[in-house]
């Protein structure tokens, strides 16, 4: 989170500052996004500016990793790392609405994480290619999910708001490949 955050403060001249909480009580997490818990997955909430990974995921993580769950961990924090970044420089994507424009902001967000991969494997911290792969894993997982019943999500469909594994590993190596998250994802 520390190279994330001094990653992307340098790169936009403004200070961001991820907060990340792992296996938040409901009550901890902004009423606004509390469904999201359901899900059991990892989600940034805007209206408190932190990103949530539930003991889902991270159960979830480490049965399907093992010793990679540590690149596991940081392709989610990448990625909601990138919607800090958006809300941080007031991304004009984001006041968009349906499922198609939440796609261009999720794969944005997927840019913005190849971005930081690719940064933090010039510095020695991730072997790229070993992190995408983690990653283009993380994208199957995270699209099959469906949320449960009762949960207040009925209707949530991962891939419509987010893309297709393929579609968020294509954005992700476009900001792994240098394209400006901006303007090319």
């Amino acid at each position: 989170v520390a190279d994330v955050d001094r990653t992307w403060s340098g790169r936009t001249g403004k200070p961001i500052r991820l907060r990340v909480t792992v296996d938040p009580a409901p009550t901890a997490v902004h009423r606004s996004c509390r469904a999201f818990l359901a899900f059991g997955t990892a989600f940034y909430c805007p209206s408190d500016a932190r990103a949530y990974i539930t003991a889902a995921a991270v159960t979830r993580d480490r049965a399907e990793f093992g010793d990679r769950l540590p690149y596991a961990l940081a392709t989610i924090v990448a990625h909601e790392a990138g919607h800090r970044v958006q809300f941080t420089v007031d991304e004009p994507k984001l006041a968009a609405e349906g499922d198609a424009a939440s796609r261009v902001v999720e794969q944005q967000a997927d840019c913005l994480a190849g971005a930081w991969a690719a940064g933090a494997a010039r510095r020695g911290l991730v072997d790229l290619p070993a992190f995408r792969a983690v990653y283009a894993r993380e994208m199957e997982i995270v699209s099959a999910l469906r949320p449960p019943p009762g949960s207040g999500l009925e209707g949530y469909d991962e891939v419509a708001t987010h893309g297709t594994p393929a579609q968020r590993v294509a954005a992700f190596d476009c900001g792994a490949a240098g394209a400006d998250p901006a303007t090319s994802c």
